[in-house]
């Protein structure tokens, strides 16, 4: 299995009522690089920086192609929501600390 580029993800979608139909609309996304039939589930591939995983299901849930999620479905978005973001935000990093000089801050606070 070859390994993605960083800005791309490829996730299994929740079971639509139509995994044909939702495959369509999903690869007419923008953003949205492959989406297939996987079993039950759709397996999409995106790209981070103009996709996410919670914009995906809200799309299906609109065209009535995803029922009213359970309780872990909900938890799945929720989680892969919050990869996509940090690493969304990791992507877009410049590197380095967070503050200046890290050895800075912790001399100031020992009094050096």
């Amino acid at each position: 299995m070859s390994e993605l580029p960083l800005n791309r993800v490829t996730r299994n979608l929740p079971p639509p009522s139509d995994r044909e139909a939702a495959c369509a609309l999903l690869r007419d996304l923008e953003g949205v690089e492959e989406a297939t039939v996987a079993g039950k589930r759709v397996r999409v591939t995106y790209d981070l920086t103009r996709q996410d995983y919670p914009g995906l299901l809200a799309q299906l849930r609109g065209s009535g192609l995803l029922s009213a999620p359970g309780m872990l479905t909900r938890l799945r978005a929720a989680w892969y929501g919050y990869l996509d973001h940090n690493t969304r935000d990791s992507l877009q990093s410049k590197g380095g600390a967070c503050c200046s000089d890290p050895r800075e801050v912790y001399a100031r606070r020992r009094g050096h």
